[in-house]
């Protein structure tokens, strides 16, 4: 229980490490400690270990499955893993991509809809159109 306070105690002041090696040492003297799991996830959700954090918090959830506060916790880190996911998915190595359609040629075989100098209402209706066939 001491490590599970302390763990507490750290989050509040935003000692999220120490909150986690809290919280873990709490877990190891007792594994099927609920509130363990939970402030570890919750130093992981802080420190944007959004995976472990999801573990964590599913390891909760396994316990006390009708308890709403681990749930909308773990809904909370589970988006949150998911966009981390998404954008390392959609990372450039290169830094971000500079596209700039002055410069791209179009075949003249091209038959579809070409951009205006000013984007009308008119022309996304048209566009819209050209799509749907």
């Amino acid at each position: 229980m001491l490590y599970c306070n302390r763990s507490f105690a750290h989050l509040k002041l935003e000692n999220y490490g120490s909150a986690e090696s809290d919280a873990s040492a709490a877990i190891e003297l007792e594994a099927n400690f609920i509130k363990g799991y939970f402030r570890r996830g919750s130093a992981h959700y802080a420190m944007g270990k959004y995976s472990l954090a999801v573990k964590d918090i599913k390891a909760v959830v396994r316990i006390m499955p009708n308890d709403k506060v681990a749930r909308e916790k773990l809904k909370l880190v589970t988006k949150a893993d998911k966009e981390e996911k998404f954008r390392k998915a959609i990372e450039s190595d290169h830094g971000p991509v500079d596209i700039r359609p002055e410069e791209i040629e179009v075949e003249e075989s091209y038959d579809g809809p070409h951009f205006p100098e000013e984007i009308t209402p008119e022309w996304v209706l048209s566009l819209a159109e050209h799509l749907k066939n």
